[in-house]
């Protein structure tokens, strides 16, 4: 019972100790400081900058350290205040100093940051080089305008036994100096890294480092193997490289602009944007012959555009493509490259050719193209649905083919990568002819063709060759179309309808119609009615709406199509009573007769003389439920009556559009242009009819292409059938 007693009275006082500690904590208030920012920044012209302080504590403030060029105009504060900061002009590089507020107590720092008048800079001609023994010192150029006493210089070793055998490393003028040790090792090169570094005025670093790889004592590094060598050693089972073998070359892929290679697509939702940044592109001395380098991981890829590079191949894999043949070696790290140097690159060798001119010896090597035009005349260099892109986090896309064309008649495909920033800014591609400077690539597009291959994996070869221009630069064409090698029957760009049902061509002389006649559609008249177009010029910003660059359309009046429309959302511009950019087609097939129905475009030839006649379609299935028709033939004939006997050109396909679901690798989010040479005997005739139609009753679903049999679709109704053309023109060489 005492004992009870004496717990109840210990229990009372840890009671009223802790009530009156509550009672006291209820009478203090908590100290408050803060600012409205951790950093404020003041232009290189100077100026103030204003702090805004947040407190319920009388305090100070002061600038830290012995500052000659900023001024604090006011000391104290007894609550919320602002502190103006008084900043002098800065003839240097940037700068910045600490500004601390202090209550009782706390504390707290800020940065005032101001912009130079220069940007310092620190950068090296190489990044790495091979040292040889009883050689002078290794020297290295050096880009910077930072005082040489200011920089600091680390070496890591990367051997085994981590021996010391950089003597010493400083600056001579423009030159990184290294003086080193002879390796004793009869069969060992050995390795380091030689780093220059800075902070700047805001702490932040510079640095370059640089890679030595040290010859032997029998001043060896590898045995050096050329191009032509490394194509003999190449078979078509992967193969690793076991011996300590090198190659030199010119690096010619430019890692940084985003187009160097393909960015590998693994699933409907999933792309490997490290793709380009890992592939690089090595030439040899005279351009005979290229080798396509992929790197394990991005940062294994120090190789810079416009250098020339050794590489030690040991332990990469080796593999020899056919049909084309192609040479790549995979699983490369950084410490396979032995040296990287700088050059000029009017140093670099370029083949100057024609499409018709180009063979196998030319992938992965860098050729201009010339007496090339883009013969689609309207658009981007990645006409897409935006929606379906990188920048929308769909990542249903990774890259698009672009139509390229020359003067002999020939015509390839012209890639750009989505994670290319040059690709759709707002320029317009120049309507008449140039050159185009690029990588020579073989690179697969099962989004424009699906069905060519019995091996999945070898589906989408559309032509043994694309290019791959590293910048938008690399494309110089003319901007006016007459200063071209090509002329224009007739064009079609946009809607124009005309009260038969017929379209009128935009430019030139001609018509196009449809087989089946049967219905009417709003204003848009007989025969079609307009759907999405994706030629937004850019740029493209997610969530916006606008149109800053239209859709790449200049009328031969200088009017710049559809300009003044807006909104457009992701690259599209709906279909609408003013302005359409491309039109469509739901019935494809007569079930009376059992046979297509079809496009048909009607033109003149007469009086033209030429040897290069051509037309040029763009085309897509819109319909989301997968249900057209994938396979194409056109063919010609100067009479479009009941009885006409047609003559085939060509067979090509046409896609389905991506789907709201999943994406199959048969869709596109773009629609597929096409090069169609066409036979010297239409010329010279009055009336020349050219149709366009399905060759087969089949169709797509979301589960399969080829799958099914399409539908006719029902006018006014959902339509299920649905192809459309967003271009077409008949053109020739002038």
């Amino acid at each position: 019972m005492q004992h009870m007693k004496r717990l109840i009275l210990l229990l009372s006082i840890i009671g009223l100790v802790t009530s009156c500690d509550f009672e006291k904590s209820r009478l203090q208030v908590p100290e408050e400081l803060g600012t409205d920012a951790d950093e404020y920044l003041v232009g290189a012209d100077g100026g103030q900058t204003r702090v805004k302080v947040l407190t319920n504590m009388p305090g100070v403030a002061f600038l830290a350290g012995d500052v000659s060029w900023a001024r604090l105009l006011k000391t104290s504060f007894e609550a919320d205040d602002v502190l103006t900061v008084d900043l002098a002009a800065n003839a240097g590089p940037r700068r910045r100093v600490p500004l601390v507020v202090q209550t009782q107590a706390r504390i707290d720092t800020v940065f005032i940051k101001q912009e130079g008048a220069y940007e310092q800079t620190l950068s090296l001609s190489a990044t790495g080089v091979v040292v040889y023994n009883a050689a002078e010192d290794t020297r290295v150029g050096i880009q910077t305008n930072i005082p040489a006493v200011d920089l600091k210089f680390s070496t890591i070793y990367l051997d085994k036994d981590a021996a010391e055998w950089v003597r010493s490393v400083s600056i001579d003028g423009a030159q990184l100096v290294l003086s080193t040790q002879d390796n004793p090792s009869e069969t060992d090169v050995r390795k380091a890294v030689v780093g220059v570094s800075y902070r700047d005025g805001w702490d932040e670093l510079l640095e370059a480092d640089l890679r030595l790889t040290q010859a032997n004592r029998q001043n060896v590094v590898g045995t050096k193997l050329t191009f032509e060598q490394l194509r003999s050693m190449a078979t078509t089972e992967p193969t690793m490289v076991a011996d300590d073998y090198t190659l030199e070359g010119f690096v010619i892929s430019d890692r940084e602009g985003g187009n160097a290679g393909d960015n590998p697509q693994s699933t409907s939702t999933t792309i490997d944007y490290s793709g380009t940044v890992r592939t690089a592109y090595l030439e040899d001395e005279t351009a005979a012959y290229g080798v396509m380098l992929e790197f394990s991981k991005e940062e294994d890829n120090i190789l810079a555009y416009n250098s020339k590079a050794q590489l030690n191949l040991k332990d990469a894999t080796l593999t020899r493509y056919e049909h084309p043949t192609r040479i790549v070696l995979r699983g490369l790290m950084a410490s396979n490259i032995l040296s990287d140097e700088a050059v000029d690159a009017a140093l670099i060798p370029v083949k100057n050719k024609r499409i018709s001119e180009l063979t196998d010896a030319d992938l992965y090597t860098r050729v201009t193209l010339n007496d090339c035009e883009f013969p689609i005349r309207k658009g981007s260099l990645t006409p897409i649905n935006e929606g379906y892109a990188s920048i929308y986090g769909a990542h249903r896309i990774n890259k698009f083919p672009t139509l390229l064309r020359d003067i002999t008649g020939k015509s390839l495909y012209l890639y750009t990568n989505t994670s290319a920033e040059w690709r759709r800014d707002g320029s317009r591609i120049g309507y008449g002819s140039g050159k185009v400077t690029g990588v020579l690539v073989h690179e697969k597009y099962r989004r424009f063709i699906d069905a060519d291959a019995a091996d999945e994996d070898d589906c989408g070869n559309i032509g043994d060759y694309q290019i791959r221009p590293q910048a938008f630069s690399d494309i110089a064409f003319a901007d006016d179309f007459h200063d071209g090698f090509s002329e224009m029957i007739c064009e079609w760009r946009y809607v124009s309808g005309n009260q038969d049902g017929s379209w009128s061509a935009t430019y030139g002389t001609g018509t196009l119609d449809h087989s089946f006649a049967g219905t009417t559609h709003s204003v848009y008249h007989t025969h079609a009615w307009p759907v999405y177009d994706f030629s937004y010029l850019g740029p493209i910003v997610d969530g916006s709406k606008l149109n800053e660059h239209a859709f790449g359309i200049i009328l031969e009046d200088g009017t710049d199509y559809a300009a003044d429309y807006s909104p457009v959302d992701k690259g599209r511009l709906d279909a609408n009573d003013t302005y359409a950019l491309a039109w469509m087609r739901e019935r494809w097939w007569n079930a009376a007769t059992d046979t297509s129905e079809y496009w048909v475009v009607k033109f003149s030839t007469q009086g033209i003389a030429t040897d290069k006649l051509s037309m040029q379609i763009s085309v897509l299935n819109p319909s989301q439920e997968g249900l057209s028709p994938n396979q194409w033939i056109a063919q010609w004939s100067t009479s479009n009556e009941a009885a006409t006997v047609w003559n085939d050109i060509v067979e090509y396909s046409v896609p389905d559009v991506v789907l709201w679901t999943v994406t199959q690798p048969w869709q596109s989010a773009g629609f597929k242009p096409i090069d169609i040479p066409l036979p010297l005997e239409m010329l010279g005739k009055d009336e020349v009819y050219i149709r366009l139609m399905p060759r087969n009753h089949k169709g797509s679903t979301p589960q399969g292409y080829l799958d099914t049999n399409f539908v006719n679709g029902e006018a006014g109704k959902s339509s299920k059938a649905n192809s459309a053309m967003n271009y077409l023109a008949i053109r020739y060489n002038k």
